[in-house]
């Protein structure tokens, strides 16, 4: 009995229905270096070497907005400490880690600076953009006052995390 050749090319439609294969952002389930998020504008099927994002309620961040947080040497760190480590020293970052990730209380205008720099976060190479995104997340996370010394100390638990993994 043959198979239908239509029906073949209409089955794995089916299958990527599902808002998890066609997210908002994702991330590379393993990543030799920094763990980078990646903006899917076009809802692109993505495929499961990848860990996909998207918001299921109107009250969730802007999509730039958690592209913004999601590169953030904050959650960097948080994944360093957090995700598993595999033989060759790569971070294996899987779902369960990035729920249990911990968002610092953004008030609107927090909010609207990182939707604003996440719409200019061009690649993972801005370190302007990346930069900016630190600041606004660290003062969100420490009010005005030291976000200067608590970026430093973010940025150096991560490197820590990466250089251990690397060796």
């Amino acid at each position: 009995m043959k198979s239908n050749p239509a029906q073949a090319l209409h089955d794995p439609l089916i299958y990527v229905r599902s808002p998890g294969h066609r997210p908002e952002l994702f991330i590379a389930r393993v990543c030799g270096g920094r763990p980078y998020a990646y903006l899917n504008p076009d809802r692109v099927v993505v495929d499961a070497n990848f860990a996909t994002l998207w918001r299921t309620e109107k009250s969730a961040l802007p999509t730039h907005a958690m592209l913004a947080m999601l590169n953030s040497t904050w959650i960097w760190a948080n994944l360093e400490q957090n995700c598993t480590i595999l033989g060759g020293g790569a971070l294996k970052v899987e779902a369960t880690d990035l729920r249990r990730l911990t968002f610092p209380d953004l008030d609107d205008l927090a909010v609207d600076e990182l939707t604003r720099r996440g719409k200019r976060l061009d690649s993972a190479d801005d370190a302007v953009a990346l930069a900016e995104i630190d600041w606004v997340t660290n003062k969100a996370l420490t009010g005005a006052g030291c976000a200067d010394d608590f970026a430093a100390v973010i940025e150096a638990l991560a490197r820590q995390g990466l250089a251990h993994r690397s060796k």
